[in-house]
């Protein structure tokens, strides 16, 4: 178990606090660092930790903790850049399949989940060794450690002699050991997007002067949104319009949390380096490096020991209009609302973005990854699943990073907040994403298009309890059409339905829809409207409007070659020129409402 990067035991973490760590094994080269760790914890750590007032290690302990017998005995570091900040380790029961662990986390990095993660981690290399079950001895004042065992999602044997307790528990991958890790995993992921998509100052590096430039476009953008300290950087200007120049983000007098760069690709490792030593907690990199000499592995590296993550490279940028936040490289102004989009491409997220403001769609997130070098949609997944503002999540993914974490995050989160994906590229090859997807409750869909349709009706519409879809329309063949279409989309037309013709005016298509709507063989339904005259169309469209506004179950609505977007101004009930894509969003709901209900 040696500590390079070859090992499978070394891993990057993210803690409870949203920083980055790496957990890797201990070898002797750290018996140094081992000593200096432990002669800056509390006596009461150390006395915690070996039951006895050790203000000193030896030596001789430094070398035993560090020296690994692979079968018997492993030790686990914890290091923040170069510095340690916890250690762990287990030594079996001679003859035994159980081990005794122990840990210790420096006293300015504790409750930040520090021993959670050395116990899953350690555990890992335990079962790869044969070894079973694990053994402590923790004093009964011990609340923090007592805690850490308790919640790990084993079932835990406790005796209690003397004020120390004696605690041992079976390393099983059981539902509640899993629970616990996947709870752990998604708090922790969720704190670190957190860091990265609610700054609190800015620094665009690359900002600039000259109109129609990728920095001075940028620069624009989130001098007039973000309400918070922004900082231009750019050695070339001393001032960017009202404000100060800085000559690298070092400068900056204050601290700065996001840095979003758009530099020459010659500079772009030295300006990352900058940024960690800087202290930056995040990065948006819309450079592209490709066909250059950028390392972007040893710069990702880099970055994460030091605590920062990041978009790209090659990002669109990050938009937000729940927070206010634009900076992303297109110039629209987009609704708020309660729709998380995550893209990898970005001329085609500026086009996305675009649409999407024509159809009034309201958005909470826009989230262009780029190259996906660090940030991945798992850990966006992992940042929506409890964001307040989101409740629909649309992917366009090109590639999957682990496919088996995707999985197992996506069916998480779509148990609450439906997903739905459209994927080309390497992503749209083979049974296996199929799988992946129907196993996670993912609503795929074959365009981008039709992922718009889908997140919109999602988005206002509650989900169909069934499959019977009424279809109220006054004009036949729009009818025909959109019965042939419900029957595709593996949906029942319900036949019985009040009539209406081109003469119907608004009283009738209200009566109608609110009639419908009370019926219990009813599951969903679409208005369809035909306009006979131009002048008739708004009359018809809110009073539509109001009947289905408090409706349990979903209403779209078909209005002949209008745009699509909502039926009214502010009206949640989507509208479709055409019924077929209606009836395709339909029966998306229905196969995520079966899915959901077998899951629950």
């Amino acid at each position: 178990m040696a500590a390079t990067e070859e090992s499978p035991w070394v891993a990057e973490v993210v803690l409870s606090d949203g920083e980055s760590a790496l957990v890797r094994p201990m070898t002797p080269h750290d018996a140094a660092a081992l000593r200096e760790f432990h002669s800056r914890q509390s006596s009461e750590s150390i006395y915690r930790r070996f039951f006895s007032p050790k203000p000193e290690m030896t030596p001789g302990m430094a070398t035993y903790f560090t020296s690994i017998a692979p079968d018997d005995r492993a030790a686990l570091a914890v290091m923040s850049g170069d510095e340690l900040i916890g250690w762990a380790s287990y030594e079996r029961w001679p003859g035994r399949d159980d081990a005794e662990v122990a840990f210790m986390v420096d006293d300015g990095h504790q409750g930040n989940g520090i021993a959670t993660l050395l116990l899953e981690h350690l555990a890992a290399i335990a079962r790869s060794n044969g070894i079973r079950r694990f053994t402590a001895e923790t004093l009964g004042e011990n609340r923090a450690m007592l805690s850490v065992f308790g919640k790990a999602g084993w079932p835990l044997h406790r005796r209690f002699e003397s004020g120390v307790f004696d605690l041992d528990f079976d390393l099983t991958d059981d539902a509640g050991f899993v629970d616990s890790v996947e709870r752990r995993e998604q708090r922790s992921d969720s704190r670190a997007m957190a860091r990265l998509l609610l700054p609190r100052s800015i620094a665009v590096i690359g900002a600039s002067a000259t109109p129609g430039t990728v920095g001075a476009e940028l620069w624009a953008h989130v001098d007039t949104s973000f309400t918070g300290p922004r900082y231009a950087v750019n050695p070339g200007h001393e001032r960017i319009g009202q404000v100060a120049s800085y000559r690298s983000v070092v400068d900056v007098p204050d601290d700065v949390s996001l840095a979003i760069v758009a530099v020459p690709t010659e500079v772009l490792e030295q300006v990352i380096a900058e940024c960690v030593a800087k202290g930056v907690r995040g990065a948006i990199i819309v450079t592209d490096p490709q066909g250059s000499d950028v390392d972007v592995g040893a710069m990702v590296s880099s970055a994460r020991r030091s605590g920062m993550r990041i978009i790209g490279p090659t990002s669109f940028g990050v938009a937000s209009p729940t927070t206010g936040l634009q900076a992303a490289l297109v110039d629209v102004t987009l609704p708020q609302g309660n729709v998380a989009i995550s893209m990898q491409s970005g001329s085609l997220g500026g086009s996305l973005l675009r649409k999407a403001a024509d159809m009034e769609l309201g958005l909470s997130w826009f989230v262009s990854l780029g190259d996906k070098a660090d940030v991945s949609g798992n850990d966006l997944l992992q940042f929506w699943a409890d964001d307040e503002s989101t409740a629909v999540v649309g992917l366009y993914t090109e590639a999957f990073g682990n496919p088996r974490k995707f999985a197992r995050i996506a069916r998480r989160v779509a148990l609450t907040r439906p997903i739905i994906a459209v994927r080309t590229g390497a992503a749209a090859v083979g049974g296996a994403v199929d799988a992946i997807y129907r196993r996670a409750g993912v609503i795929e869909v074959p365009t981008v298009a039709a992922l718009l349709d889908t997140v919109r009706v999602f988005s206002t519409q509650p989900i169909p309890s069934g499959p019977r879809v009424a279809l109220l329309t006054n004009s036949r063949s729009p009818g025909l059409l959109a019965g042939a279409a419900i029957t595709a989309a593996g949906l029942e037309q319900v036949l019985d339905v009040p009539p209406l013709s081109f003469r119907s005016d608004a009283v009738e298509f209200a009566d109608a829809l609110a009639s419908t709507l009370g019926r219990d063989d009813v599951d969903a339904v679409m208005v369809i409207h035909a306009p006979a005259f131009e002048r008739d169309l708004g009359i018809i469209a809110d009073q539509v409007d109001r009947a289905a506004r408090t409706a349990a179950k979903p209403v779209v609505a078909v209005v002949i070659g209008s745009r699509d977007g909502p039926l009214c101004p502010g009206s949640p009930v989507p509208s479709f020129s055409f019924p077929e894509p209606a009836a395709a969003v339909l029966g998306r709901m229905w196969a995520y409402s079966r899915w959901r209900s077998a899951e629950m």
